[in-house]
């Protein structure tokens, strides 16, 4: 099971996209967090490596740490303003 944590800035985010979106994003979340379950990609060039969790139109930007187990959430946006 991987611990998760969350920026200042994913927090904002998931305040800004309201609480249906930041539902869905949270269950994902969790889903990734307990069973490794999601559409979980690794963003080309990009150093230090990130990964992105695909929720519907949005996106949640990924930090992890294998040896540690830990996710830290970057960002939540919509998929037009993730990748900029």
């Amino acid at each position: 099971m991987w611990q998760l944590s969350y920026t200042a800035a994913a927090a904002r985010d998931l305040r800004k996209v309201g609480p249906e979106v930041a539902g869905r994003v949270l269950a994902a979340l969790d889903a990734f967090a307990i069973a490794g379950a999601g559409d979980v990609k690794k963003l080309q060039g990009q150093n230090p490596p990130r990964w992105r969790l695909r929720v519907g139109d949005y996106r949640a930007g990924l930090a992890l740490d294998h040896q540690a187990m830990a996710v830290q959430v970057l960002y939540v946006r919509h998929r037009r303003e993730a990748y900029r």
